[in-house]
């Protein structure tokens, strides 16, 4: 077993997302930034709901689709991991669920007026720890 989670979830109940989509979702950008590196194991479905305070049955859905998914797998006797090499549909599927994001917050600033430039002074920051990795 390799890799330690070292993960925390930032969940808001009261945002009209489903709790086991916000796992989903906040799962899925770690494992796709890498910072969730091949073989990390993800914490047991009950101990995972026990730090979070929510129903095992949320986290045991999330971790479910994700595997449906290909994102993770399951390991007998031990839980879920992040596969040594990832399911390429699987990451073409999050490309296509990020682009729509980024034209948004381009578009956005399009109408904010912020050129190429200033959008791109603006990102600076947020991309920093991708040259960190």
């Amino acid at each position: 077993m390799s890799g330690n989670f070292t993960f925390t979830f930032l969940l808001e109940p009261n945002s009209g997302i489903p709790l086991y989509r916000q796992l989903m979702d906040q799962l899925r950008l770690e494992l796709f930034s890498g910072r969730l590196p091949a073989g990390t194991m993800l914490p047991s479905v009950r101990q995972l709901a026990h730090e979070l305070s929510i129903n095992p049955m949320t986290v045991s859905k999330a971790y479910s689709r994700l595997h449906e998914e290909g994102a993770v797998e399951r390991v007998a006797g031990l839980g879920m991991r992040v596969p040594e090499s990832p399911d390429r549909e699987w990451q073409n599927r999050l490309r296509h669920e990020l682009l729509p994001r980024l034209q948004e917050s381009v578009d956005l600033a399009r109408e904010a007026g912020l050129s190429r430039s200033q959008l791109l002074s603006l990102l600076e920051p947020l991309l920093e720890d991708l040259d960190h990795e």
